[in-house]
């Protein structure tokens, strides 16, 4: 029994760990996405008549396996915890030319997190952001959303470049 103890103590420790890893992960996307339609002034969602229903502007995506992105509804959801201490998740921006403007369309970012000693790391694409995180508060994360917009702006202004998608690294996707 001494050793079963010991197997108990040690997997008490490990669902600990793991909780808390996974709050902390669940937290900093959480941020990410509601600082990031306060920093861009996106509304909350459309309606889209051939659905007819409401679509948020900022839709969140999970990655799959094989590199797929499946749209989810919640960061729970779209967030996948790697045992190497990273976390990735997709996310989206719909662009329109004017509210009552169809199909609208969607950019998809690849983000990959890491939270270590007081610091997140974004990377996206081949840019990699450190900001503060205390696991709470992220103040500087309007430096990842800058980053962001400038990508976005980027490639709506080179768009006659050769490949711009591959060459900026995200996809557009009808909305």
């Amino acid at each position: 029994m001494d050793k079963y103890e010991g197997l108990r103590a040690a997997f008490s420790r490990y669902e600990t760990e793991k909780g808390d890893f996974v709050a902390q992960n669940l937290k900093l996307a959480e941020t990410f996405m509601e600082t990031l339609q306060a920093f861009l002034g996106v509304p909350d969602s459309f309606r889209n008549p051939a659905e007819e229903k409401e679509v948020p502007y900022l839709r969140l995506y999970q990655i799959g396996e094989g590199g797929e992105n499946v749209e989810v509804e919640s960061v729970e959801q779209a967030v996948r915890h790697r045992n190497d201490g990273t976390f990735i998740f997709a996310f989206g921006v719909t662009l329109e030319q004017t509210p009552d403007t169809f199909p609208k369309h969607v950019v998809v970012f690849d983000l990959e997190c890491e939270i270590e000693d007081g610091t997140a790391r974004f990377q996206i694409l081949d840019r990699e952001i450190e900001i503060a995180f205390d696991g709470k508060k992220a103040p500087e994360i309007g430096r990842v959303h800058e980053e962001v917009y400038a990508l976005i702006v980027s490639w709506l202004e080179n768009w006659r470049i050769e490949e711009p998608r591959q060459k900026i690294g995200f996809h557009i996707v009808d909305g």
